[in-house]
Parts: structure tokens; sequence; C-alpha cells
């Protein structure tokens, strides 16, 4: 499932024993599960709220990072009149939109 959302995102398929493929499997993964009761613990201990939202920040951090990277490649790579895929249609959209704002 998740080969195919990348694939509409940004345009690239994994192999399945693909290094990439495998970290961001693993931090979803560990992003889903982060938490669980100690969340609901930290209703009543703020304290263990702040050691689970830690973790998660780590882990969106990491999101972030690979999501800033493949924005990247795609600004490098982008042809305006043929879009490969979502990243590369946002990113004409968002030219678009500040050449507008520009001229008004």
């Amino acid at each position: 499932m998740l080969n195919i959302l990348w694939q509409i995102v940004a345009g690239e398929r994994f192999n399945y024993d693909d290094p990439k493929l495998m970290k961001i499997m693993t931090v979803m993964t560990s992003l889903s599960t982060t938490g669980g009761p100690r969340v609901r613990l930290g209703d009543i201990l703020p304290s263990f709220k702040k050691v689970s939202l830690a973790g998660r920040r780590k882990k969106m951090a990491e999101v972030m990072k690979l999501l800033t990277e493949t924005i990247a490649e795609h600004e490098e790579s982008l042809d305006r009149d043929s879009t490969r895929d979502y990243i590369d249609a946002f990113l004409v959209k968002i030219e678009v939109s500040n050449q507008y704002s520009s001229e008004t």
C-alpha cells in the first residue's frame, strides 16, 4: 500500500528490499505504535505524555527529512510542461500562485 501511495505522490516505486522503503515502513509503523497506553496515561500523568511526544517528534522529523529531500530532487528535475506526479503538480501550482501574487 505504501508503495502505491508513494508512486502517486513522488512518481517513484520501490523494490521491496530497498533500504529507503524499509526506513519509511519502519518510521510509519513506529509512528502508529508510538504512544499507545502511555498517551492515555499521559492524560493522568503529564510527564508520560512528554516522553511519548518526544518519540513522535523524532519520527516525524525523519518523515519530514525524507519528504524535503524528495521535493528538492523534484525541484531540480521539474518539467513544468510534463508533470510526473503529485509533487510536480504541486510545485507547478505554487509557481503559478507566486507569479499571480507578484503581479497583483
